[in-house]
């Protein structure tokens, strides 16, 4: 038998478990590293629409195709992470005779669509400044059940996922790949500051474009091709994936704070808005461009998804497993006002708004494409770097997201001349939750079944720890023995449940998801994973505090601090000792409880 090669890919989010899984699938040896949870960047951090190609048709006809082929495939194989809906595309104000052209584009594109009539339009939730509109067969999906199914599907192969370890150097000598240092997390039990994504440079443009020097394309990357014997393809996932790594030893299970150099022959970077820190790793300079989109989480889910048409930057309210999806936003707080005005949605202004959160969408510099559009750019580190045995792929969409990783594993097995067909068309996702097989626990596509089974038997074995998600003790016990847990990080928790995403983010339902770790870990331990869990949680909620929503926020509060004891405590120790401890019981002048009841 010949050498089988060992590829480690950076980055834990969708594009990255897809990579890893197409490797495992062909037989590679494979290793994929992620710094936080899965799902912790852009993953995590999306609208959760599958995109019919629609919104794509006027701009890049070939991207809406693939759009549309990849979401149809994602249908048959991750059904259980895909709800199938329709998404209402209405017109944009004053726009004149675009929305005409924009329907002969979508007919162009072959994309299926319904023109609505008046009452058809007047039969939906828009408002009635809206005079034209289409509807599409689109999904609402589940970004954090589809990578972990991605991981567990690669895992079935023999792939190694690890979470919460930092690639800390990337080395070459003579310019070919010789290794990766790998720092695992100091402690499984300490939890990093809370993050919302890579932060945009400050001095960066309204698009996310910095003032540096921006170099022509043929001298800084390669746009993904989409051929099949050229290892291509225009589109990705958007954004940012954390990266981390877990060693290729005889011990799988390393020590935290331990540093390990891994030998890899290959290494693909696909942690998106954070490419460019772990190319520095390895002394490439990775220009990129980025843009960072905000959106809201409301409290009601509507009927359709509605998204307003507009060729650069379209504005959605999707559906979202119980909640609504507003975004992506650009610009300060009185764009978010703006755009909860302008979305033609009967009484959204009357919407409480639970939290928000923002993504970065990444393009490499020499990419002409709106980062919000489907393609992707796979740069080859030995053709712009001299350096072999390295690759990034940046930018693209979800949709396309098994594309793209097809593509790049193409890409890879070229240069080792390898000849295996890609079957991730073929091989359905497993369903990573706890009665499929699979590890891992309940997603929110699951757990509205849960509260009605804990129903059907006796609840008080299996009680309800989160009401809004009815998520039950059983189910956060799963999570909490999967595969891909942090230490007692309950953010992995969150993920797989969908736990703390309802309307108290964790104020009313926290504390009893934090008590599962207990008693296999302490008191102390416990504390600090919920106060992690809820720092994490107020993060988006900080920006939303208007309304009832300030409310729910100040009534947490005094529920936590007067409930709960769980005061912040004071910027000095107080000294107990200085306090008079008061006279002994038999000095007292107030009689006890007891002696004061009065018999007849």
């Amino acid at each position: 038998m010949g050498y089988t090669p060992h590829v480690l890919i950076v980055g834990g989010g969708v594009l990255g478990t897809a990579i890893a899984r197409d490797f495992a699938i062909r037989g590679l040896e494979v290793t994929l590293v992620e710094q936080g949870t899965l799902t912790e960047g852009t993953t995590g951090r999306m609208h959760g629409m599958l995109y019919s190609g629609a919104r794509f048709a006027a701009t890049d006809k070939a991207g809406a195709r693939r759009c549309q082929a990849e979401s149809q495939l994602l249908r048959e194989i991750a059904d259980h992470c895909v709800r199938s809906t329709a998404t209402v595309i209405t017109e944009q104000p004053d726009s004149d005779d675009q929305f005409g052209d924009y329907m002969a584009a979508c007919e162009a594109c072959s994309i299926p669509f319904q023109e609505l009539s008046g009452s058809e339009i007047d039969a939906t939730e828009l408002d009635g400044s809206v005079t034209q509109a289409i509807r599409v067969p689109e999904a609402a999906v589940d970004p954090f059940k589809l990578t972990l199914s991605n991981a567990a599907g690669a895992r079935e192969f023999g792939a190694e996922i690890e979470t919460g370890a930092t690639v800390e150097d990337i080395t070459f000598e003579d310019g070919r790949i010789a290794g990766v240092t790998v720092e695992y997390e100091p402690t499984t039990d300490s939890h990093p500051a809370p993050t919302t994504g890579v932060e945009v440079d400050p001095s960066a443009g309204p698009d996310g474009e910095t003032a540096a020097d921006e170099q022509p394309a043929e001298e800084t990357g390669s746009e993904v091709d989409t051929d099949e014997d050229d290892g291509s393809g225009r589109e990705g996932m958007p954004g940012a994936v954390q990266r981390s790594f877990t060693g290729v030893t005889e011990d799988d299970s390393a020590e935290s704070g331990e540093s390990e150099d891994i030998d890899a022959d290959f290494v693909v970077n696909a942690t998106g808005a954070w490419a460019d820190r772990i190319a520095a790793k390895a002394g490439i300079t990775l220009p990129l461009s980025r843009t960072r989109g905000r959106m809201l989480v409301l409290d009601e889910e509507p009927a359709h998804t509605y998204t307003q048409y507009d060729p650069e930057l379209p504005l959605s309210l999707s559906q979202f497993w119980g909640n609504a999806v507003l975004g992506p936003i650009t610009g300060g707080d009185d764009a978010v006002e703006q755009a909860i005005d302008e979305m033609p949605v009967e009484n959204l202004e009357d919407a409480t708004v639970l939290r928000s959160y923002s993504g970065v969408w990444t393009q490499h510099r020499s990419s002409k494409d709106h980062p919000y559009g489907p393609g992707a750019t796979m740069i080859d580190h030995e053709k712009y770097d001299d350096q072999w045995g390295m690759l990034s792929v940046i930018g693209g969409t979800l949709t396309t997201h098994r594309l793209v990783a097809k593509q790049v594993v193409n890409r890879v097995c070229r240069e080792f001349g390898i000849d295996r067909d890609c079957q991730t068309d073929e091989i359905p996702l497993p369903d990573p939750t706890p009665n499929s097989g699979a590890s891992g626990g309940r997603s929110m596509v699951d757990t509205a079944s849960s509260a009605a089974e804990a129903a059907a038997g006796d609840a008080t074995h299996d009680p309800v720890l989160c009401e809004t998600r009815s998520v039950t003790r059983s189910a956060v016990e799963a999570a909490l023995e999967s595969d891909d847990v942090r230490g007692t990080d309950l953010t992995d928790v969150r993920i797989r449940t969908g736990a703390t995403m309802g309307a108290c983010q964790g104020g009313r339902c926290g504390h009893r998801i934090a008590s599962q770790l207990y008693p296999d870990h302490d008191v102390e331990t416990v504390e600090e994973s919920l106060q992690y869990l809820l720092a994490s949680r107020w993060q988006g909620r900080r920006g939303t505090l208007w309304g009832t929503q300030l409310a729910a926020a100040l009534d947490d509060y005094d529920y936590h601090a007067a409930v709960l004891n769980r005061r912040s405590p004071p910027d000095e120790e107080i000294d107990l000792d200085a306090f008079d401890a008061g006279p002994e019981p038999d000095e007292r002048e107030r009689p006890t409880m007891c002696e004061a009841v009065v018999h007849d």
